[in-house]
């Protein structure tokens, strides 16, 4: 338990836990500075008020006793204010040390009201006696504030402030008088009994609330600590892997290249026939461990960023080109046609992406086609241009059409259509595909029939027309 002190007496409150630097005490202190400023403005805005309702009928010594009084209050209040606000700058300031001057404001603040109170009563008509009781009862409602402070410094506060008013009532001794004046008293002293209560209990409230903000903000803080440290490790391991895929496709590319050479020397060369298929096993597994390779590659590549996009306008005419010399034979193999259509359609993309594009989404089509065929086409649709891989292939299920861009992932029970030259992926090329078609700005869309096949659809921008480019 903390005790908040003041002169004679000590209220006691349990203060929330210090975890941010500031007690619950400093705190609230620091809320109640805020309203000092404009409080004595308002003190010489109610002070301007009186002055047109009692200055006529005051005599020229109260006068001045008024106006003298007015400035001392304003010069006291402004040397107290700044010290508060000097404890304030304190980093290692204690409630208990700004005690004295919250006591000595309260007062001086009692105590100029209190002589405003015993100065302009009975003076005037009834109007005007009814408005100094109103606004000396209203700051004594406002200064409650006080208790934020200090209780004593609250009661001293509105016994200094009302207490002149009551003694100047019942000063004359007649029944009537004196009935007044209590009267007052009870007013008074019942609603600033309450007033002081509901602060009371607002301000242990707020202690709650306070607290329990603190430990929300501190964990808070513990989660994004947390998050900035999990961050870093996976920013870590992801420099890691890019660093060891760099790495290894300097150091393994040479050695698989070779073995490839190898194995295609050996089946050339070899006349055992009992060998002949282990050395075409042997060269189907290299070339599988080539690809496999380039694809984990390509992935990584497209992570760290080392992929450029550089868009030109082209014609499709040699894509097919490349892709009709390596795929044809493949499907050739299975029975499976392979067609080209939309050639002359000319676009507004990096044509090494695109290729690569169309490569993986070919060798998917060729690998799960069972029968019939392949088909590549390329047509214009207003100011864009679709490149689509159609196939009548197994399809694929509706609900396995948004995972199939996942890395990989292979639909489960669907089995690819046998080949002499297939051999199972790793579940990237969709993945990559996808990958590189976002890092053009491009769209990839699938539709698919299971049992009948599937088209992949890859939009990009027309090129502009060869009479605009060629007059650029």
């Amino acid at each position: 338990m903390t005790a908040l002190k003041a002169p004679g007496k000590q209220v006691a409150f349990s203060p929330a836990p210090n975890t941010g630097g500031l007690t619950d005490e400093v705190e609230w202190l620091d809320r109640g500075f805020w309203i000092l400023p404009r409080l004595t403005a308002l003190y010489l805005a109610l002070a301007f008020l009186l002055v047109p309702w009692y200055w006529p009928s005051l005599p020229t010594a109260e006068r001045i006793a008024w106006v003298v009084g007015l400035a001392v209050f304003i010069g006291a209040r402004l040397a107290i204010i700044r010290a508060l606000k000097a404890w304030r700058a304190r980093p290692d300031r204690q409630a208990r040390d700004s005690q004295p001057l919250w006591f000595l404001l309260a007062t001086v603040t009692g105590l100029y009201w209190g002589f405003n109170g015993w100065l302009l009563y009975g003076h005037g008509s009834a109007i005007e006696t009814l408005l100094l009781g109103f606004v000396l009862y209203g700051l004594c409602m406002l200064n409650a504030f006080h208790t934020v402070a200090a209780f004593r410094a609250f009661e001293v506060n509105c016994l200094l402030l009302i207490g002149p008013l009551l003694v100047r009532i019942a000063l004359p001794g007649r029944l009537s008088d004196l009935m007044a004046a209590l009267f007052v008293l009870g007013v008074v002293g019942g609603t600033t009994f309450i007033a002081r209560h509901h602060l009371l209990q607002l301000r242990r409230f707020g202690g709650v609330v306070m607290t329990q903000l603190r430990r929300e903000k501190e964990l808070a803080e513990e989660a994004r600590h947390v998050a900035d440290a999990a961050r870093h490790e996976a920013e870590v391991a992801n420099r890691a892997k890019t660093q060891f895929f760099a790495a290894a496709s300097h150091d393994l590319r040479q050695p698989l290249h070779a073995m490839g050479l190898l194995s295609e020397a050996l089946s050339q060369r070899s006349q055992d026939r009992a060998l002949a298929p282990l050395v075409a096993s042997l060269h189907s597994s290299v070339g599988a461990l080539e690809d496999l390779f380039s694809e984990l590659l390509d992935v990584t590549k497209i992570d760290g960023g080392a992929v450029t996009v550089s868009p030109e306008d082209f014609e499709v005419r040699e894509v097919f080109r490349k892709l009709r010399l390596h795929f044809e034979p493949v499907a050739f193999d299975k029975g499976l046609s392979l067609r080209f259509r939309g050639a002359a359609c000319r676009v507004h993309a990096d044509p090494v992406l695109v290729e690569r594009i169309l490569r993986n989404l070919v060798a998917n089509a060729i690998r799960y086609t069972p029968d019939g065929g392949v088909l590549v086409g390329c047509r214009r649709r207003g100011g864009r241009v679709q490149l689509q891989v159609w196939d009548t292939g197994v399809g694929i299920p509706e609900h396995e059409r948004e995972r199939v861009f996942e890395e990989f992932y292979q639909v489960p029970d669907v089995q690819q259509a046998p080949g002499p030259q297939d051999r199972k992926g790793l579940g990237l090329g969709l993945s990559i595909a996808q990958r590189l078609s976002a890092l053009m700005g491009a769209s990839l869309t699938l539709r698919s029939q299971p049992g009948r096949g599937s088209v992949f659809t890859l939009e990009l921008p027309a090129a502009a027309p060869l009479s605009a480019s060629l007059a650029a």
